[in-house]
């Protein structure tokens, strides 16, 4: 991610921060005398509260999440940035504790809606659902030790992803929480499972069960009906089309990189074709074509390009070292020195 991106992510989560803050305290009501006496009992009782402070509520437990994932991006090198990190997890896993807790204790007549109540119930599917996945990718030696683990950790990522399931596919909750479902079990079955199962068939990697794969083409057929250009979801479907044919995946890669050009995206349209680089890279690996590979590795490592509302830059050192391998491995193939010593220059 660019700079300015995560600097601009970094002002966001501080606006929203203290807006909920200001939200989450509230203002005395005018039949009470005393401010302390106020504001507690609108912490204690949840029916005095309103919609709008409960959900402020969820929103800044959310909010000290996504600030914990942005530290741990920008500065997870330092000892004071890590214990940062981990007090603005623990924040978080307070705040959504006191929201679950609230639910609970809250009447249903006190809610404004009941499209006001599901809307708050899906933020907190949500979060369970997300740590469920979090728990379940953890090593089993590491939750005994924590005494984390219980009869129910095998069915983790089954009960979480049912959660997500029901979340996207339940038209009438709708809002910020149902999107960012979308986004959770798609980065789940198309980049976690995929790459930390190494199953090679559709079969053995959907556990034998197509629903899940009947489900997430159906979910995306629909989503690019309704955004035709989106890169995201035709990424996502794509990813999908692998277990098809390599083929058919290259082309629709192919496809995505015309789509979303440059003059149609001029702020992210080169971070568009870096994703398309890297997956067209290791499609034409699969296919053992190297020259291609070396085209896209090149690609990947050269780009870079100045705009009118942004600079984009990253480091080429992942890059140039795929494309040391592929041209090492082409030169091994042909017997060609001349490779050999590009691949060397590349590695040093």
């Amino acid at each position: 991610m660019d700079k300015d991106d995560l600097t601009s992510a970094q002002t966001s989560i501080e606006r929203t921060v203290r807006l909920c803050t200001v939200k989450i305290n509230g203002q005395p009501s005018k039949s009470s005398k005393c401010y302390i006496m106020d504001k507690l009992f609108r912490n204690y009782y949840p029916n005095r509260l309103t919609d709008e402070e409960l959900h402020a509520r969820l929103i800044y437990a959310t909010v000290m999440a996504m600030d914990a994932q942005l530290e741990l991006l920008t500065n997870c090198y330092q000892l004071t940035s890590l214990t940062c990190i981990l007090f603005k997890v623990s924040r978080s896993i307070y705040q959504f504790r006191q929201c679950r807790s609230l639910y609970k204790t809250r009447k249903p007549f006190a809610w404004i809606s009941p499209r006001s109540r599901s809307h708050y119930e899906s933020g907190l599917r949500l979060e369970r659902a997300v740590r469920q996945l979090f728990t379940s990718q953890l090593p089993t030696k590491l939750l005994k030790t924590f005494k984390l683990i219980d009869s129910k950790y095998g069915l983790l990522p089954e009960l979480a992803l049912r959660d997500l399931q029901k979340l996207v596919s339940d038209k009438s909750i709708g809002g910020i929480y149902q999107l960012m479902a979308e986004f959770v079990i798609l980065w789940y079955w198309l980049y976690s499972r995929r790459h930390n199962t190494g199953a090679i068939s559709m079969d053995r990697f959907f556990g034998g069960d197509k629903h899940i794969h009947n489900f997430l083409i159906e979910f995306l057929d629909k989503k690019l009906l309704q955004f035709p250009n989106s890169f995201i979801y035709g990424l996502a479907k794509t990813k999908l089309i692998y277990w098809e044919s390599v083929d058919k995946a290259i082309g629709a890669y192919e496809l995505l990189v015309v789509v979303n050009n440059h003059s149609q995206w001029p702020t992210n349209g080169l971070m568009y074709h870096k994703f398309a680089y890297w997956e067209l890279m290791f499609a034409h690996a699969i296919k053992c074509e190297w020259y291609l590979c070396i085209r896209y590795a090149q690609l990947l490592r050269q780009s870079s390009t100045t705009t009118t509302t942004t600079t984009v830059h990253y480091s080429p050192a992942i890059a140039a070292y795929l494309e040391a391998v592929f041209r090492y491995t082409l030169a091994y193939d042909d017997n060609d020195s001349r490779l050999k010593q590009e691949a060397t220059q590349l590695f040093r």
